[in-house]
C-alpha cells in the first residue's frame, strides 16, 4: 500500500517532534513514525537543558514552555575534583530539569492538534530511491503489514542507530573510540539540593568522562555516568555507577534505570543526503563534553522542517538550494561550537586525576568560596596559572 505526504519524519523524539510541529505550522501534510509504543519512553538522557538556549528556541516554535513538565530550575553548578575540592558557579538563568515523557507527550499532542499524524509502533525498514532521490520510506505497521510512504522530502530523527540515514549511504557506524556507554539511575528518598547540578571528575569515578547529579526535586535526582565504550565488559559502567551512588548517597532507592550510547559530534557530513535531512542524535548534533543534545537536536529539527517547507511550497527548486537551508543554516550557527566542544572532550579525556585536581583547585582558589555569575576565560586562565603554575604543563594535551 502507498500513501502520500508532504513530509515524512522517522522518529518521535524532541528533534522529530519539533520538526513535525514546525512543518504543520507551515501548512505541510506531515507524518511522524515512532517505533516505540509510547512517545517519551524509554527515557535515555539526564533530562537537563540550559534554560536560556531552551527558552530562545521556544520563542521560535508555535508552542510555549509548560511548567507542568519542569521539575526543577537549578541555577548553580558544581565541579568536584578527585581530591574533593570543588568549583561552583551560579548563573542568572541556569538550567531546567524536564520530565522527559511529559515534555515529549506535550509536543506530540500539540503536533496532532495542529493536524499532524503520529503513528506509534510503526517501524521504518528502509528507503526506496530512484536516480539518487528518495521516493518513499518503507515501513511496517503494528500488524506486520508493509506500507510505502511517499513524500518529496524526508527527515531522519531515529536516534544514533539511524536506519534511515544508513540507507542513503550516510556512514552512521559508531566507532568505539567516539562513543561512551552511559548508565543512569533515578534515585528517590535522598537529600539533594534542587538548585545545584553536580559534576564529579576523576578516573576512579568515571574515566575519561564524569558522573552527574541532576536534581528533580529535594528528594529525587538523575544520577549517572559514562565510560569509554572501548572498556567493554572489562570495566562495566554499572560497577562505576554503583560505587559512586554508594559513596554519594548510601542506600538510595532506584525507581528508574536508563542506559545508552553517547556519540561525539562528527561534523556536517551526517546531516543530509539528497532529499533526506538528518536531525538530532541521528546527526550527532550534541555537546561532546556533556552529551547534552535536546536543545541542539530540536533546533536541527526546526531548521530541517523549514527547509522542507520551502521545497514543498516551490520556494526552492533543487537539492543544492535545500541543503543551503539545511544543513547550511544549522552549520553556520552551531558547527564551530559543537566542533570546539569535541576538541575540549578530547583534551579532558587525557587529564590525570592530579591535573584535574590542579585545575579545579586553581579555579576554586581564584574565585574564592562565593559562587560567580560569569567568567572571563582569559583572565581566569591567567589567574589560576598564578595560583597553580604547574597547570601550564597540561597545555601539552592540546597538541598531543
Amino acid at each position: 500500500m502507498n500513501e502520500r505526504f508532504d513530509l515524512v519524519i522517522v522518529g518521535a523524539g524532541p528533534a522529530g517532534l519539533t520538526a513535525g510541529l514546525t512543518a504543520v505550522d507551515a501548512g505541510l501534510k506531515t507524518l511522524i513514525l515512532e517505533k516505540d509504543e509510547e512517545v517519551g519512553r524509554p527515557v535515555n538522557c539526564a533530562e537537563g537543558v540550559i534554560r536560556a538556549a531552551f527558552e530562545l528556541l521556544f520563542d521560535k516554535l508555535p508552542v510555549s514552555i509548560d511548567r507542568s513538565w519542569i521539575c526543577a530550575s537549578p541555577t548553580r553548578g558544581r565541579v568536584v575534583a578527585p581530591s574533593g575540592a570543588y568549583f561552583e558557579m551560579k548563573h542568572h538563568h541556569g538550567g531546567l530539569m524536564l520530565d522527559r515523557p511529559s515534555f515529549e507527550q506535550y509536543l506530540a499532542a500539540a503536533f496532532i492538534e495542529r493536524g499532524g499524524e503520529l503513528r506509534t509502533r510503526w517501524r521504518a525498514t528502509g528507503l526506496t530511491s530512484m536516480n539518487g532521490t528518495c521516493r518513499c520510506v518503507n515501513a511496517v505497521d503494528p500488524h506486520g503489514k508493509p506500507v510505502h510512504l511517499e513524500a518529496p522530502v524526508f527527515v531522519a530523527a531515529d536516534g544514533v542507530e539511524s536506519v534511515i540515514a544508513r540507507h542513503t549511504g550516510i556512514d552512521t557506524t559508531l566507532s568505539l573510540l567516539e562513543t561512551e556507554s552511559f548508565l543512569q539511575y533515578t534515585l528517590t528518598d535522598i537529600e539533594v539540593d534542587p538548585d545545584l547540578i553536580e559534576a564529579h571528575l576523576g578516573n576512579e569515578i568515571a574515566p575519561e568522562s564524569y558522573a552527574w547529579v541532576f536534581p528533580k526535586s529535594d528528594h529525587e535526582a538523575n544520577v549517572g555516568l559514562g565510560v569509554p565504550a572501548v572498556f567493554g565488559p572489562h570495566r562495566p559502567v554499572k560497577d562505576f555507577l554503583d560505587r559512586f551512588v554508594a559513596r554519594r548517597f548510601g542506600d538510595a532507592r532506584i525507581i528508574r534505570t536508563s542506559c545508552g550510547t553517547s556519540p561525539r559530534y562528527r561534523g556536517p557530513g551526517l546531516l543530509a543526503r539528497d532529499n533526506l535531512l538528518v536531525v538530532g542524535d541521528a546527526a550527532r548534533v550534541l555537546d561532546s563534553v556533556t552529551g547534552a543534545g535536546i536543545t541542539t537536536g530540536m533546533e536541527s529539527g526546526r531548521l530541517a522542517a523549514l527547509a522542507a517547507a520551502a521545497l514543498v511550497r516551490d520556494e526552492i527548486h533543487s537539492t543544492a538550494e535545500l541543503h543551503q537551508l539545511y544543513p547550511g543554516t544549522f552549520v553556520t550557527s552551531r558547527h564551530r561550537e559543537l566542533e570546539f566542544m569535541g576538541r575540549v572532550k578530547t583534551f579532558l579525556s587525557k587529564l590525570s586525576d592530579e591535573e584535574f585536581n590542579d585545575v579545579v583547585e586553581g579555579l576554586s582558589e581564584y574565585f574564592g568560596s562565593e559562587p560567580v555569575e560569569s567568567v572571563d576565560v582569559f583572565a581566569t586562565m591567567v589567574g589560576i596559572i598564578r595560583k597553580k603554575p604547574r597547570i601550564l604543563k597540561i597545555a601539552r594535551h592540546l597538541i598531543s
